[in-house]
């Protein structure tokens, strides 16, 4: 199933907040969702807990990079996503567990950006 929405989310030395981020993540209401998890460089266990949770669920996915700043990591993520609808999601966010949860996270975090192809001219 191609996912409706592919959310980017980088990761550097967030190890305390990680699980929580992936679990909320994991848990919402839209499940035709792509992850891509973007390990910038992380000298935690930050690597390690993205890795397993990837291998729990297939809908998440590891991209794995030496540390190069957010901007880098967001970028390197958007390069591994599903073309199509995409966020950007901090890992020290989580959800809440509300029956809309979907919508209004999304919103909240920042709204989904959309790929375009500029119109060509027509004669």
């Amino acid at each position: 199933m191609k996912p409706l929405l592919s959310v980017v989310v980088p990761v550097h030395n967030v190890e305390e907040w990680l699980e929580q981020c992936l679990r909320s993540l994991a848990e919402q209401s839209l499940e035709a969702i792509e992850v891509v998890l973007v390990d910038d460089g992380s000298t935690d266990e930050s690597r390690r807990i993205a890795e397993e949770f990837a291998a729990r669920d297939g809908r998440f996915r590891c991209v794995h990079q030496p540390n190069a700043g957010l901007s880098a990591a967001r970028n390197a993520g958007v390069r591994h996503t599903t073309p199509g609808s995409r966020t950007w999601r901090s890992p020290t966010a989580t959800t809440s567990s509300s029956p809309t949860r979907t919508h209004g996270c999304w919103a909240r975090w920042s709204p989904p950006v959309r790929t375009w192809r500029p119109a060509t001219s027509g004669g």
